[in-house]
């Protein structure tokens, strides 16, 4: 027998399973696709999610004045491109002295500021620069996309709103105290036009501290100058700090002494802690919500140069009447008045270190919510720990502390006996205990016969004895229907008229009643009236009881009048020679 020839075919290799990271980034990749082809639904949408939440601190919290698109993209060799906010921050500003074209290369100031973006990562355990990379590797475009409409759009979409934050609460804030009131009232949802110099607050606070005397000789012609700004006087620079940067009524003594309370005044202190801490953390007071503050969320421990001068120009701006974010405010860089703050506070200076203890005594930390681990770490050693009960736990120790006996104890004297748990409980037949009968069930209450329903009565007992009616007063035309003394034949046609509605009976077919012909031109009386006790007339029969029972549905309400209870019946007291197949034959071709 030939031998079975060997498969040629090579043994199947094994593919290498994707890393976590590497699944990560295959994710993205795919949420990143969906965004560029501008799907209704985008896969993985939760991940770019927790990117967009991050990425908003990257103004409050690294850098305001920073392109993030050219120290990004430029850090993978990739050029970018530039829109007008950021052709304004890549050219800085003709007062700082910088060129005013963008450099080509990266500075090592950019590399040291992407290091520090690079901390804004959502997920740890996947260090963000090199995910970075192999999205380039992978897409370049997508990269792009990243950096361009997560990244940059987010970081600028959390400062706009932290302007109008500010800029809705401004109103509030520049009072030294609540019941003060603003000279000339203005809303933060207004018209902008309403506020900085159009405005005699909010031109007390952004007048330069250096030319507040001037101000207030006439604070209406100042304002007026301003606007026009022909005079070069009235032309600010950068270096001319806002009043607002220190307590109220504070005087210009030269520069020699103007760091003194420089950035302590109550807008700034107001300001920061409603940006950083919540704005109901402004005017102090303990945390009242449990949502936790963009501190702690983004781990902050204190305050920095940078963050002072984020909040101070994110004031300033919430009071001009600039219509756009801009750097500038005319005259007034805004960009140099950021960089002016974070070199006097960066200075290793007594001064610098002061203010910012100063300024970090007064924000609110407790707010910023604790771990979750931190909240349990507490009762980690409590007696109900989980790995103290099961160390403290013994099955043999019969006391109450640990096993509690599962039925009470019978009460000393007593003879209640005791039964183990493996027999059966016994009834305790003790005399001190008498044995409880067992319930047996309720029985129904027997309906009473006055309270019959009238379609199961017999037609003819209506007509024996009628009830219910004033005085007693008994059916004369069922009478004389039961009577002997007429003849059958008259019963019958006299039944035949009174069911049909005959002219005569004063009856209609409609279950209503209808004036007889024997009352044309009496007083009107309906069925609603109530009889008077010594109205004895024949022709009132549309009062009649019995035939009224007869004629209404069983349950319906009455009509004219309450009726007395009902009296049992009493089939004996039938007149005699009274025919109970012909009246309940009859009563049934009538009805």
């Amino acid at each position: 027998m030939p031998a079975a020839k060997s498969s040629s075919r090579p043994p199947p290799t094994k593919k290498r399973q994707r890393s976590p990271h590497e699944i990560h980034v295959v994710q993205l990749c795919a949420a990143l696709e969906d965004t560029i082809n501008k799907s209704r639904k985008i896969r993985n949408d939760d991940i770019l999610d927790k990117y967009r939440k991050k990425w908003r601190w990257a103004m409050p919290g690294i850098a305001l004045w920073i392109s993030i698109s050219s120290v990004v993209l430029s850090h993978f060799s990739m050029g970018a491109e530039l829109d007008d906010e950021d052709a304004q921050e890549a050219e800085g500003d003709s007062e700082e002295g910088r060129s005013s074209s963008p450099a080509p290369a990266v500075a090592v100031q950019d590399e040291a500021l992407f290091e520090q973006l690079m901390t804004l990562n959502p997920y740890p355990e996947f260090p963000l620069e090199k995910t970075l990379s192999m999205i380039h590797k992978k897409s370049p475009l997508a990269l792009k996309t990243l950096v361009d409409d997560i990244f940059k759009v987010q970081a600028r979409s959390g400062r706009g709103d932290d302007i109008r934050r500010i800029r809705k609460v401004l109103p509030e804030m520049l009072p030294l105290k609540k019941t003060d009131h603003l000279e000339q009232r203005f809303t933060g949802e207004g018209v902008k036009s309403e506020r900085g110099w159009h405005n005699l607050d909010c031109a007390s606070m952004l007048v330069p501290l250096k030319h507040r005397a001037l101000f207030l000789k006439d604070r209406e012609a100042f304002m007026k100058r301003v606007i026009e700004g022909e005079d070069d006087q009235y032309r600010f620079k950068a270096s001319d700090y806002p009043s607002f940067l220190w307590a109220n009524n504070t005087e210009y003594k030269g520069p020699q002494k103007m760091l003194k309370g420089m950035f302590l005044g109550h807008v700034v202190i107001r300001g920061t802690r409603g940006l950083y801490f919540g704005l109901a953390s402004m005017y102090g007071g303990a945390n009242s919500k449990a949502r936790n503050p963009i501190a702690g969320i983004h781990g902050l421990t204190s305050l920095g140069p940078h963050h002072i001068g984020y909040s101070c120009v994110v004031i300033y701006n919430a009071a001009s009447s600039l219509l756009s974010w801009s750097p500038r405010d005319k005259t007034f860089s805004l960009r140099k008045f950021y960089k002016n703050i974070v070199d006097l506070l960066s200075s290793n200076t007594p001064w610098a270190k002061k203010t910012l203890a100063d300024i970090n005594k007064q924000m609110p930390w407790d707010r910023i919510r604790k771990d979750e681990e931190d909240f349990d770490s507490s009762e980690d050693d409590s007696p109900e720990a989980p790995h103290n009960l099961l160390a403290n736990y013994n099955p043999d120790d019969d006391s109450d502390a640990e096993d509690p006996p599962t039925s009470p104890k019978p009460a000393s004297g007593s003879s209640v006996p005791t039964s183990s748990p493996a027999t059966s409980p016994k009834r305790d037949r003790s005399p001190s205990r008498p044995a409880e009968s067992p319930k047996k069930p309720e029985a129904e209450p027997l309906e009473d016969e006055g309270e019959v329903p009238m379609e199961e009565e017999d037609d003819f007992d209506i007509y024996a004895e009628p009830v219910g009616h004033p005085k007693g007063r008994k059916d004369k035309l069922a009478t004389r229907i039961l009577s002997d003394e007429e003849d059958p034949e008259d019963e019958e046609d006299e039944i035949k008229r009174f069911f049909e509605g005959d002219e005569k009976s004063g009856m209609a077919d409609d279950d209503t009643f209808k004036t007889p012909a024997s009352k044309v031109g009496k007083p009107k009386r309906t069925h609603r009236d109530t009889p008077r006790p010594d109205d004895d007339d024949d022709d009132d029969d549309d009062n009649d009881t019995g035939v009224r029972r007869k004629r209404i549905r069983p349950g319906a309400p009455s009509t004219t009048r309450k009726a007395p209870p009902k009296t049992p019946k009493n089939k004996g007291t039938l007149p005699a020679g009274t025919s109970i197949r012909t009246t309940r034959s009859t009563a049934r071709r009538g009805g």
